[in-house]
Parts: C-alpha cells; sequence; structure tokens
C-alpha cells in the first residue's frame, strides 16, 4: 500500500548486492613487504655505481617487484624482519643474501661448475605470512612476476646477448581444458 516502503523493500537489497560484489573480490593491493637486500655488488666490500641506475643484481631484482601490488619496507636485519612479519605487520619477507650479485653471474655463465653456496647465494629467500592464503598466493604470483622482469632485464645487460627466454620459468601453463579462467562458479 506504501509505495516508498515498497520501493525501499525492492531496492535496498539490490544495492546492497551491488555493495558487497564491488567491495569483495579483486586483488589485493599495497602488500607490506620487508625486503632485506645484502647484496655488496660486484666486489664485496666495495659498493659500485652504474649509469643502469642500480648498483647491484639485488637492486635491479627489487626494482622489478611490482609497486601496485607490493608496497616495499627496507630492513637490514633479516631478524628484525622475521619479528615484523610475526606481529603481523608485514605478510611476507623477502631476503637477498651478501653475494647475490657475483653469485647469480656464476650461476648463470657456469651452469655446469656451480656449487651449492653460489645456489643458495643466488637465491631469493622468501617468507611468508601464510594466515591468508589468498594474500600469500597474490604475493608468490607477484614476486614469480618480478622474477621474470629481472631475467628479461639481467639478460638484456650480458656481454653475450642472452636470449632472455631460456632463462623463463620452465612451466608453461597451457589453456584449460574446462572452465574459464575469468570466471569462477563456488558451489
Amino acid at each position: 500500500r506504501n509505495p516508498g516502503l515498497l520501493l525501499f523493500e525492492f531496492l535496498l537489497p539490490s544495492i546492497q548486492i551491488i555493495l558487497f560484489c564491488l567491495a569483495i573480490g579483486g586483488n589485493p593491493k599495497n602488500l607490506s613487504v620487508a625486503i632485506v637486500n645484502q647484496d655488496r655488488g660486484f666486489v664485496p666490500g666495495a659498493p659500485m655505481t652504474s649509469s643502469l641506475g642500480f648498483s647491484t643484481l639485488g637492486e635491479l631484482f627489487i626494482e622489478s617487484i611490482s609497486n601496485k601490488t607490493v608496497h616495499q619496507i627496507p630492513f637490514k636485519n633479516y631478524s628484525h624482519a622475521r619479528d615484523q612479519a610475526r606481529l603481523g605487520h608485514v605478510v611476507g619477507v623477502v631476503l637477498i643474501r651478501e653475494t647475490f650479485t657475483i653469485d647469480a653471474i656464476n650461476r648463470f655463465t657456469n651452469c655446469t661448475h656451480v656449487t651449492n653456496a653460489t645456489l643458495n647465494g643466488s637465491t631469493v629467500t622468501v617468507s611468508l605470512d601464510l594466515t591468508d592464503e589468498q594474500v600469500a598466493l597474490m604475493l608468490e604470483q607477484a614476486l614469480t612476476d618480478a622474477y621474470e622482469i629481472f631475467v628479461g632485464k639481467a639478460a638484456a645487460l650480458s656481454p653475450t646477448k642472452i636470449n632472455p627466454r631460456a632463462l623463463d620459468f620452465p612451466v608453461d601453463f597451457a589453456d584449460p581444458i574446462y572452465g574459464d579462467p575469468k570466471h569462477s562458479t563456488f558451489t
């Protein structure tokens, strides 16, 4: 009998659904991540300046991380960064060891005689807070994308002109057999 009340009863649920769909979903942005870059560059103990805008490959990797997804918080100490993750102030910690540049160059130029120490030194260690798995998965994706960008930039700097695709992650996810990757149905 009251047209205003009927309009309110039918219109309010529609507005609620629209607002809910707008608020829930999408990719997380500005995830606070602790970055511990201990990389000393091309010569241990001696910082090197470069006309390329970075002095270590660690800096090049950090520059490759998307600022849209990751809000980088620099730390000098790895244990302090992990403490911040335990307190919930950051969702992950990225550690780049002090010999990253030298070991990464040795890893990719001397593939047949690489030691475990070189492999460990040229590996970026990531520790994630898995209390929210969706956030952790998005962070993993952002860091995987950063690695691909990093490899492309590093390959372009190589005097031997390495094909950047040779250093890509060697798994290719083809089109799905069933379903649409853009739309998920939960039943």
